[in-house]
């Protein structure tokens, strides 16, 4: 449960990620860390495809309509 916590917390957060993308990009260091940044986009996309295929696993099929109702319409 860790690891995924931190996936989310340096995926998604405003902090690390972009400021070492924009200090390689001010810096002209680019070329040297597109693989990192490559790396990064295909950790999103798998976590996003688990979590499609859980999800399709897990929740009845009659009751994704509700649920995404109730997602949209509740105030966070």
């Amino acid at each position: 449960m860790e690891i995924f916590l931190y996936t989310l917390s340096v995926m998604y957060s405003p902090g690390p990620v972009n400021f070492m993308g924009l200090n390689s990009g001010l810096t002209g260091q680019l070329k040297k860390t597109i693989g990192f940044y490559l790396g990064i986009g295909f950790a999103m996309l798998i976590l996003f495809v688990l979590f499609g295929y859980i999800g399709e696993a897990v929740i009845p099929h009659g009751l994704i309509h509700y649920i995404a109702g109730t997602v949209a319409n509740s105030r966070w």
